[in-house]
């Protein structure tokens, strides 16, 4: 049930989220023919995107396991609203929209690989949000069990963000 998940990862004092790194993924995003600031702002969108589903995902998962507490959720689902400037009416509605943001993502970089100077397509893309921290402190401000849980990302295969390695060092050191 909810209860016992969210008092077992409170318990732990943490939640933890997996994610390879691929290295295709890198080296394409490297190769792109656009300036270092504008590759990391990518590598930085699509990194907050790709967590803030995961996020999703698991608020997905616990809200179906407990319809006692729809309260807590409808909040956070407010928040999430007001962070992505949608008006979605379910988590699911929310994974639809990030998925398609990360999809425009996707569609930007391959057309990178061939036109440089995308400016007025990447503002259509990029906002800047850091988007798993105000998630997550949405989930911690309205799970009262959770106010004091970290979040950990677990990054397999770290090596091979090479160029990206210096935007990572600069989450870890934010929340470290």
């Amino acid at each position: 049930s909810r209860n016992s998940l969210i008092c077992e990862f409170s318990q732990k004092g943490s939640l933890g989220i997996y994610y390879r790194f691929k290295n295709d993924f890198g080296k394409l995003l490297y190769a792109l023919n656009c300036d270092e600031r504008t590759k990391n702002e990518i590598f930085e969108e699509y990194f907050n995107l790709y967590f803030a589903r995961e996020l999703l995902l698991i608020l997905c998962d616990l809200s179906s396991l407990d319809e006692d507490h729809e309260a807590y959720y409808s909040c956070i689902l407010h928040d999430i609203n007001t962070i992505f400037l949608i008006q979605a009416s379910s988590f699911t509605d929310v994974l639809l929209h990030i998925n398609q943001r990360i999809e425009k993502i996707d569609q930007l970089i391959r057309r990178l690989k061939y036109i440089g100077n995308l400016k007025e397509e990447l503002k259509l893309v990029m906002t800047g949000k850091q988007y798993i921290a105000l998630i997550f402190k949405s989930i911690r401000s309205h799970i009262c069990e959770w106010k004091s849980i970290k979040l950990l990302v677990l990054i397999d295969e770290y090596e091979n963000i090479s160029a990206f390695q210096q935007t990572i060092n600069t989450y870890i050191k934010q929340t470290g």
